[in-house]
């Protein structure tokens, strides 16, 4: 079984108000190509799911129950998303494992959390919640998808093979192809099984232009 980790906001969403970011669970869209790249990796087997950072509830802009709808809403939006792992604080010291109708909550007590050694590492950049993902699922191959510097710091440090989310996105997206093409800038946006890469990944991949 191969493995797929990806990042929620920037990378598989945005939101419909405009806002900067989701503090209503149905505040959320796919955003151009999230849809048939989801489908296309689905239909490999592969298995897909979130990893997300959500201070805001630390903040105090959104409940705790709010971001678990939010994961929820975002599943419902689309289903090839099997669950959702987040971190509501600063400190990384909790994660929510959600499903449609259940969550697990992990502490730096947990027994998966005391056998991997990531006690207050679930904030990304720190790798806690990749290790614990990767770990229970025993994936043959993993990736993460991601928008942002943490996001591929997280993969790092997790010894994980990471891929920016446009060009992850770019080759579902009608004219992103050919227009990345033309500029001559990183054309590794082929299928992931494609790659043959050593287990930890750090070199660098050059972002794109088309940043959001």
């Amino acid at each position: 079984m191969n493995l797929l980790l990806i990042d929620k906001d920037g990378t598989l969403i945005k939101t419909k108000s405009g806002e900067k970011f989701v503090n209503k669970p149905w505040d959320q869209e796919a955003l151009p190509g999230v849809k048939e790249a989801l489908k296309y990796y689905k239909q490999r087997d592969w298995k897909i799911i979130i990893i997300s950072n959500q201070g805001g509830v630390s903040a105090g802009h959104k409940s705790l129950e709010s971001a678990i709808s939010e994961m929820r809403f975002c599943m419902e939006l689309l289903p090839e998303i099997e669950e959702c792992y987040f971190c509501p604080d600063f400190e990384g010291e909790n994660c929510y494992r959600i499903w449609a109708d259940d969550f697990i909550h992990y502490t730096g007590d947990s027994y998966s959390v005391c056998e991997l050694e990531i006690k207050n590492q679930f904030r990304k950049p720190m790798p806690g919640m990749l290790k614990l993902a990767a770990h229970i699922e025993c994936a043959e191959k993993v990736w993460y998808v991601g928008d942002r510097d943490e996001d591929e710091q997280a993969a790092a440090a997790a010894g994980l093979n990471f891929m920016w989310a446009d060009v992850w996105r770019m080759r579902f997206t009608p004219g992103m192809y050919e227009a990345r093409q033309a500029l001559d800038i990183e054309k590794r946006f082929i299928d992931l099984e494609d790659f043959e890469l050593p287990e930890i990944k750090r070199e660098p991949i050059r972002k794109s232009i088309f940043e959001e």
